[in-house]
């Protein structure tokens, strides 16, 4: 399964403000599944997720970037305004030393903000991932803006301008 979004495009839940409550049920979503290969590059993705198992916001659980027609890159998008920004669970080698614009990248140059929890979650195995360049901020969770589980490896983060938030990162030892 392929999903791109190569030009503007907006993904969005119940009102074209972007201003929806995230704190109830039934939210829509985003959850890719290994066997997936997602590609976003310049979408606005607003209003999605809520706190319920698999439903948080934009999940990729199982993407492996080195084996074909799997992995994801979110590249130059705002993803805003919704209850958690990116999830990653149990992904592996979303960078592989590719370059920005080619498959399983990581995730690149976006603003990632107004989350009603964390900007970015890897709570459970999510390794070797590349973020780069990201605008992180305006993030409400109490706790943290960016979690990383202590079964999560190898991620790296590089050029990061994290701000404004309630929290900023927690790391657990593993």
């Amino acid at each position: 399964m392929s999903f791109e979004i190569y030009d503007y495009a907006m993904a969005q839940a119940e009102n074209n403000a972007c201003t929806a409550s995230n704190a109830d049920t039934g939210n829509a979503y985003m959850s890719f599944q290994s066997n997936a290969e997602v590609f976003f590059r310049y979408a606005d993705i607003c209003d999605m997720g809520e706190n319920s198992a698999t439903k948080y916001g934009v999940e990729f659980n199982g993407l492996a970037g080195h084996t074909a027609d799997s992995g994801f890159s979110v590249e130059k998008s705002r993803i805003r305004d919704g209850y958690t920004g990116i999830r990653l669970e149990s992904g592996t080698l979303n960078n592989n030393n590719r370059a920005e614009g080619t498959e399983a990248s990581g995730v690149r140059n976006n603003a990632i903000y107004g989350m009603d929890s964390m900007a970015i979650s890897i709570p459970n195995g999510g390794d070797n991932t590349m973020f780069y360049g990201n605008d992180i901020y305006e993030n409400s969770d109490s706790n943290w803006s960016i979690f990383i589980g202590s079964t999560s490896n190898g991620n790296v983060f590089e050029e990061n301008i994290i701000h404004d938030n309630t929290q900023f990162i927690h790391a657990q030892g593993g």
